[in-house]
């Protein structure tokens, strides 16, 4: 990803991708942050709604990394 000018642009196939499990089209690769939150937001749904809490574990430590303030997985209920 790259920032310029309060936008966001998507560089890496992955970023692309990712966005594009939550139904963003695959020609959009410029964002406001609010486009790229709702995206983001979106794709997260899409992937808890099969289920895959183990790759949502997944992208939560990572964020925990770059934030280590973010409570411990394990302090966090998470759905059955």
């Amino acid at each position: 990803m790259l920032h310029f000018a309060g936008k966001t642009i998507l560089t890496a196939q992955q970023e692309k991708e990712f966005i594009q499990l939550g139904g963003t089209s695959a020609d959009k690769v410029v964002f406001n942050e609010a486009e790229l939150g709702e995206a983001l937001a979106k794709s997260i749904e899409a992937i808890a709604d099969v289920g895959r809490y183990d790759v949502l574990e997944k992208i939560y430590e990572a964020a925990r990394m770059e934030n280590p303030n973010l409570p411990a997985i394990d302090d966090i209920d998470m759905p059955d």
